[in-house]
């Protein structure tokens, strides 16, 4: 029914592995696991923003700076840029601010 709020009971569940595998990788930061640089590498753009997207938003500031691999900061996508930017202010780590614009100041004209 339309009237109602949620999903009938009946209506189709969708499974992905995938899916569960990278949200496994990040419910692991709370057991104090990271993964590997080799597998951060190999994570698509795709994967690695539904990875950021799990982790928590605040994070002591040394491992807000661990939560997204080098290589994600250097892939150019902005979607995941934004992650990182959100942990990292939400963690307030501050060599993050400038990247993110928060505590730039304008530049003289």
């Amino acid at each position: 029914m339309l009237n109602r709020p949620g999903l009938p009971a009946d209506a189709p569940r969708f499974v992905s592995p995938r899916l569960e595998e990278l949200a496994a990788l990040a419910d692991a930061w709370k057991d104090g696991r990271r993964p590997d640089a080799a597998l951060a590498a190999r994570l698509s753009s795709d994967e690695l923003l539904v990875y950021l997207q799990r982790l928590p938003r605040e994070m002591t500031p040394p491992t807000a700076t661990a939560s997204t691999p080098r290589c994600a900061r250097r892939r150019g996508n902005h979607e995941i840029l934004a992650q990182w930017l959100s942990i990292a202010a939400s963690s307030g780590y501050e060599p993050a601010f400038p990247a993110s614009g928060l505590c730039s100041r304008p530049s003289a004209a």
